[in-house]
């Protein structure tokens, strides 16, 4: 599951041998012709054309250009997905995800969505009320761009920012514990999430006048894009 484990290997010694892909054993246990079981065991044979592809990355050295070797192989191959997708595709993409955190946080609960140029907002909230947040979120991003000189004819960050809106306290500190396993500190009213793969904004809408929620965004977006650019 990691590029270290898979050139150290197991009992049968190295399954990969760069640049010699028809020595590798991962290539002969793809093709089945080594002893054993064909791999990926209990699955269809991967198709020709994959296998071909595995066969040339050895040959030309087996390279890893990944950061991280220790890395969940299927976080680098999403965090590569990311990186070469387009801003319309990569907005795709962390819908379904921001969909798919929505029902772990808040199982059985239906949210509101309103869509805008650059923010997807979600939440247990009035439409009215997402729609309003999408046009403060849509205000502010030139202005946090102005601060860290960003250019504003382009996106803050690539790809649509989800906005997680909650009406409780409770439901907010839900999405802490089940989508991101850890408690959210009682005073906390927002906080962010950055992977490439993902990029959100998480807030608790204000039920008066306690705190600005426009200067709430703006951290929250901030945050967001400081991480976009490597420097947190």
């Amino acid at each position: 599951s990691t590029i270290t484990a898979l050139f150290k290997g197991g009992d049968r010694g190295e399954p990969v041998l760069p640049g010699k892909s028809a020595d590798s054993l991962i290539i002969k246990k793809l093709k089945g012709t080594a002893e054993g079981m064909r791999m990926p065991q209990r699955a269809a044979a991967l198709p020709e054309s994959q296998i071909a592809k595995i066969e040339k990355w050895i040959d030309e050295g087996a390279k890893f250009d990944a950061p991280d070797p220790n890395q969940q192989l299927a976080i680098v191959a999403s965090i590569a997905k990311a990186q070469a997708a387009t801003n319309d595709q990569l907005s795709k993409d962390r819908a379904s995800l921001a969909e798919k955190n929505w029902r772990l946080a808040m199982p059985g609960t239906t949210p509101n969505k309103f869509e805008s140029a650059n923010f997807l907002v979600i939440g247990n909230v009035g439409e009215n009320t997402l729609a309003d947040i999408a046009k403060r979120a849509e205000a502010v991003a030139p202005k946090v761009a102005d601060v860290f000189k960003a250019p504003r004819d382009q996106p803050l960050v690539k790809g649509r920012v989800t906005l997680f809106v909650f009406g409780e306290r409770y439901d907010y500190g839900e999405f802490g514990k089940m989508v991101e396993g850890h408690d959210l500190p009682l005073t906390s009213r927002g906080h962010y999430g950055f992977t490439i793969v993902d990029a959100y904004g998480a807030v608790l809408a204000p039920k008066t006048n306690e705190y600005d929620l426009d200067t709430l965004i703006a951290q929250q977006l901030a945050a967001v894009y400081v991480a976009s650019q490597g420097r947190c």
